[in-house]
């Protein structure tokens, strides 16, 4: 067998490794992402629960709670944003995924076929 087709397998099967774990590493980061939405959203939360609270006190909203959902908004999009980020990469990485396990396929039947016609010399 060819020392191209094997480097060359070996070189697809290396990427196809390194593809993988940029799956791994982006998954990690969108459920960070996940994670940090979803404190923000209970912060969100708790805080006009106990706006709430004062309210019923006698309190009204202030210029504060104006402030504190302008913040919130502004991270919420940046999270968004962050995690369209990832989705994007991951469409990506996926894609290429794709295209390195057929150009592994197809570079495994070049070695069959090599070692056919290998045991074919030697049945004759």
């Amino acid at each position: 067998m060819g020392m191209t087709v094997q480097s060359r397998l070996l070189t697809l099967t290396a990427r196809a490794s390194d593809l993988e774990l940029q799956q791994v590493i982006l998954t990690s980061r969108h459920q960070e992402i996940a994670l940090k939405a979803q404190q923000l959203m209970a912060d969100y939360s708790n805080y006009f629960a106990v706006r709430a609270q004062e309210a019923e006190d006698g309190e009204g909203y202030t210029i504060d709670d104006h402030g504190f959902i302008a913040e919130y908004e502004y991270q919420l999009n940046l999270l968004n944003n962050q995690e369209k980020r990832i989705e994007t990469e991951q469409a990506q990485n996926d894609t290429q995924l794709k295209a390195v396990s057929q150009e592994i396929e197809a570079v495994e039947k070049v070695i069959d076929k090599i070692i056919k016609r290998g045991f074919g010399t030697f049945g004759d």
